[in-house]
């Protein structure tokens, strides 16, 4: 369910699409994909035994041919989910936090911005 929120925000965010358009896939890059476009992982999923609270990290891996449109995806990603609280798709997501951003060699031309993002939400129940 919040692989699925956090899906839908990122293509609800304008600032994000205008980069991307709708190039936004689940954990790899597609071959001869066309940039820019973002990939993301589900790196971790924890969740507290004793409460309704969960806190996975995911890494939104920005990848372009240009450096600072690259940069300025990365800082997108980032602004979209620092502090975010709220309630999307069934899920009242308590925090978003920024962990860590870096930039991975690639010899090949494309650059590459891993923006890692922990979100901390609760599921929702009727």
């Amino acid at each position: 369910m919040i692989e699925e929120t956090v899906v839908e925000m990122v293509l609800d965010d304008d600032k994000i699409t205008g980069y991307i358009d709708d190039r936004f896939y689940p954990e790899k890059l597609p071959q001869d994909a066309v940039l820019p476009a973002i990939v993301y992982t589900k790196i971790s999923a924890p969740e507290f035994h004793d409460i309704d609270v969960a806190y996975p990290r995911f890494q939104f891996s920005c990848f372009s041919k240009d450096l600072l449109e690259c940069k300025n995806m990365a800082i997108a990603v980032k602004e979209l989910f620092q502090r975010y609280k709220g309630i999307c798709e069934g899920c009242h997501i308590l925090q978003g936090v920024y962990l860590d951003e870096v930039k991975l060699p690639d010899d090949s031309g494309i650059h590459q911005i891993a923006v890692d993002i922990r979100v901390v939400y609760k599921k929702i129940t009727d």
